[in-house]
C-alpha cells in the first residue's frame, strides 16, 4: 500500500513539472529584401541565405513554427515591380507557416493583395482589415496541431493608425481582440498574437501599438510584433504578456521558445533572443539555397532588362542615414523634386515624410532601378492650400513630435527651420517668417495628404488638387532634367 501511495505521489509530482514546448521563429519588416546587402560593415542576408541560416537554426527542434509579423511589401526595385510575387514565392519555398498583413500590404488596393495571396502557400492573417463589403481580407487566425500535441492558434492585427489605401475599412484591433481572444481560448493550449502593431516608448505612446494591446486585452501568452523596426534586447513585458519584435529588412531572425505545463495549463516564455542575419567582411560567406537564388534570380535578371534606363550622373552619394531625425540632402532632393513638378499648379513649398524614402541615391549612374528602390511607394504629388497656422503646426510637429519616425518630415530647399530647444520651432520660407494668416500652396505626397503618419492636420486645407503624378515620376524628370545631374554626359 506504501508504496502505491509513494508511486501515485511520484507520478503526480512528475507530471506537475512535465512541460510541452513550442519554438518560434520570427521575421518581420522585410520590405522587399530579396538579395543580400550592405548595413554599415556587415552584409545582411537575403532570402537565399535566410533560408540556410533557418534551416540550421531549426534542425534541431521538432516543434517549430516559423512566423512573420508582415510588411513583406515596399522595398527594393525587383519586389515592387513584380508585386512582391518573387517575396512570396521564396517565402513558399523557405516554409513560413503564416503571415500577418502589415500595412504595405494594403497601400496597392484590394487587388494587389487578393492576387499576394493567391500565391501564397500560407495563410495570410488580419483580423481587423475589412473590404467595404464587410468581408475580412484576410483570415482572422490560423491553428496548428504540433507534433507533441499543442494546439496553438495564430490570430493577426493590423495598425489602425495609419492610413491605408480607400479600398479598405480598419476596425478598431483592441474590440477585435476583446472578442477573438477568448474563443480561441477555449480551443488552443497557446495564443498568440502575431500583429504588426508596432512597439513605442512608453512614456510618449502609452497606449499605442502591441503595448495598448497587451494592456488591454488579457489570455495572450506572447505578442510577435513588426510595424517599428525595433531590435529588442529582451522581451518587453506588459500586463504579464511578453512583446517580441526582430527589427526589420532580414537583418535578424526571433527565436522564441514557450513551455506549456500540462498540469496548470500554464503558458511561459522560458527563452527569446533575436539572432543576426548578418556577417562581417572577413566572416566565411553566407551558405546560399539554390532552389531559392534560382527562383529569385529569374526576376532580378527580368527587372535588369526593364529598369536598366540611364536618367542621369551623380557626382555625389546622397544617403538615406539620419533621414529620420534630420532634414537630408536626400530629403531635399526628392522634395525639390516634388516642388519642381508642381510649379504650374503654383506649389510654393514641399514636403515629404522620410518614411517613403527607402534608399541612398550612389554616386555615378543613375538609373530608373535606383529610383524605385528610394520611392517605393505608388504615392500622387497633392497640392494643398492651408493657412499658415496649419503649416506651422505640421512643421512644428514634425520636429517636437516625430523625430526619429518614418513621420519626421523633409522639405524643399526654400524651407528653413531655426529650432531653440526644448520646444522652439521657427520656420522660414525664403528666409521670410511663414505668416499665420497667409494661405500657402503645398505639395506633398498622397500619404501624408490622406491624413498618414497622424497628420491630421491636412484636413483643414482649402482646396486639394491630385495633379496625378506620381513622386517618382517626379524625380526620375527632376534627375533628367537638372543640371546637376547632368553634371557628366549621360551615355549608354
Amino acid at each position: 500500500m506504501k508504496k502505491t501511495i509513494f508511486f501515485l505521489i511520484f507520478c503526480m509530482c512528475f507530471v506537475s513539472f512535465f512541460a510541452l514546448e513550442l519554438t518560434i521563429f520570427h521575421t518581420n519588416d522585410h520590405h522587399g529584401s530579396l538579395f543580400s546587402y550592405w548595413y554599415e560593415i556587415y552584409e545582411v542576408a537575403g532570402l537565399a541565405e535566410r533560408v540556410s541560416l533557418i534551416r540550421q537554426l531549426t534542425e534541431s527542434h521538432e516543434n517549430v513554427l516559423l512566423l512573420d509579423a508582415g510588411d513583406f511589401n515596399t522595398g527594393v526595385y525587383e519586389s515592387n515591380l513584380f508585386r512582391a510575387e518573387p517575396d512570396i514565392i521564396a517565402y513558399n519555398l523557405i516554409g513560413y507557416d503564416a503571415l500577418t498583413l502589415g500595412n504595405h500590404e494594403f497601400y496597392g488596393g484590394l487587388e494587389r493583395i487578393r492576387q499576394q495571396i493567391e500565391w501564397a502557400d500560407f495563410p495570410m492573417l488580419s483580423a481587423n482589415i475589412f473590404t467595404l463589403e464587410g468581408e475580412l481580407v484576410g483570415l482572422p487566425y490560423t491553428t496548428f496541431t504540433m507534433q507533441n500535441g499543442l494546439l496553438v492558434a495564430v490570430f493577426g492585427l493590423t495598425t489602425t493608425h495609419k492610413q491605408l489605401h480607400n479600398d479598405f475599412v480598419v476596425k478598431n484591433d483592441i474590440e477585435i481582440a476583446l472578442e477573438l481572444v477568448p474563443r480561441l481560448r477555449e480551443k488552443a493550449d497557446i495564443v498568440i498574437a502575431l500583429t504588426h502593431l508596432g512597439i513605442y516608448d512608453l512614456g510618449v505612446d502609452e497606449l499605442y501599438g502591441s503595448i495598448r494591446l497587451a494592456y488591454n486585452v488579457p489570455g495572450i501568452d506572447l505578442i510577435i510584433d513588426g510595424d517599428s523596426h525595433t531590435v529588442l534586447e529582451e522581451p518587453a513585458y506588459v500586463n504579464g504578456i511578453p512583446i517580441v519584435q526582430a527589427g526589420e529588412r532580414g537583418k535578424y531572425v526571433g527565436k522564441a521558445e514557450l513551455s506549456f505545463d500540462v498540469m496548470t495549463g500554464k503558458v511561459s516564455l522560458s527563452n527569446w533572443e533575436t539572432i543576426p542575419l548578418m556577417r562581417e567582411f572577413n566572416d566565411p560567406p553566407f551558405e546560399v539555397d539554390n532552389e531559392v537564388f534560382e527562383a529569385i534570380e529569374v526576376f532580378k535578371q527580368r527587372a535588369i532588362e526593364m529598369g536598366n534606363d540611364l536618367l542621369g550622373h551623380s557626382e555625389r552619394y546622397f544617403r538615406d542615414i539620419g533621414v529620420r531625425n534630420r532634414i537630408t540632402a536626400l530629403g531635399r532632393v526628392v522634395s525639390e523634386a516634388m516642388l519642381n513638378a508642381t510649379i504650374e499648379y503654383g506649389a510654393e513649398v514641399a514636403m515629404t515624410n522620410s518614411g517613403s524614402i527607402r534608399s541612398n541615391l550612389r554616386a555615378g549612374e543613375v538609373r530608373i532601378s535606383d529610383i524605385h528602390n528610394i520611392l517605393p511607394f505608388d504615392n500622387d504629388l497633392v497640392v494643398v492650400e492651408i493657412p499658415g497656422t496649419v503649416l506651422l503646426d505640421i512643421i512644428t510637429v514634425s520636429f517636437l513630435e516625430k523625430v526619429d519616425t518614418g513621420a519626421f518630415l523633409q522639405y524643399s530647399n526654400n524651407v528653413g527651420i531655426i529650432q531653440r530647444p526644448p520646444n522652439l520651432v521657427i520656420p522660414n520660407l525664403r528666409g521670410i517668417e511663414i505668416e499665420p494668416d497667409r494661405i500657402y500652396r503645398v505639395v506633398t505626397n498622397s500619404f501624408l495628404a490622406d491624413g498618414g503618419d497622424g497628420y491630421s492636420q491636412f484636413e483643414y486645407a482649402l482646396d486639394t488638387i491630385n495633379t496625378g503624378i506620381t513622386v517618382r515620376e517626379a524625380l526620375i524628370h527632376y534627375i533628367q532634367t537638372n543640371e546637376f545631374f547632368r553634371a557628366t554626359e549621360v551615355t549608354e
